[in-house]
């Protein structure tokens, strides 16, 4: 048996964690774990969610990445990048709760894809403004908060949707990790 400085221990090959449990230490083989932690991924419909999912949140970023450059190269302000940052967070803060209300009494799925095509059109708009020249600072702040409380409104359904993706219960043993 054989330690490193990250509390692994090394049995020959075998690689064995050392992780907090409800017991005080339990030790659990690397590659038992990595098979539970990609267990869901077994299931289509979760991998179709799951993909969706990476790219509408990838979409996401480079939108938002290209918002904040194009708010910057029309004003040369710091201050409505940080304004845009509110033009995020003060829907998210506002439709969360309501979204979750929302969650509980529609027919997820497709609530998530009326959603997730609202945001595409919004989206759209935009780059359409964009290219003809028409675009201005007001648009892209308009565009930010209908975007963000949209998402903020969907997130509770896209969340409460995932143990209806599968078939079985998994059996997540209770290692404290998650």
């Amino acid at each position: 048996m054989q330690w490193d400085m990250d509390g692994r221990v090394y049995y020959g090959h075998r690689v064995v964690l050392l992780v907090y449990s409800k017991a005080p230490f339990m030790l659990i083989n690397l590659n038992e774990r990595l098979a539970q932690a990609v267990g869901a991924l077994g299931h289509r419909d979760f991998r179709l969610f799951f993909a969706g999912l990476m790219a509408a949140s990838l979409g996401a970023r480079v939108q938002m990445t290209a918002n904040l450059w194009l708010v910057y190269e029309l004003t040369d302000s710091p201050l409505h990048l940080g304004l845009m940052g509110l033009a995020r967070g003060i829907p998210t803060l506002a439709f969360s709760l309501m979204g979750g209300i929302i969650a509980d009494r529609v027919d997820r799925r497709r609530f998530i894809m009326v959603v997730q095509a609202a945001i595409g059109a919004l989206s759209l708009v935009l780059a359409g403004l964009t290219v003809t020249g028409l675009i201005r600072v007001l648009h892209i702040y308009l565009v930010t908060i209908l975007g963000s409380s949209l998402t903020a409104v969907y997130s509770p359904a896209r969340t409460a949707i995932i143990p209806n993706l599968f078939s079985l219960v998994l059996s997540i043993p209770q290692t404290g990790i998650f």
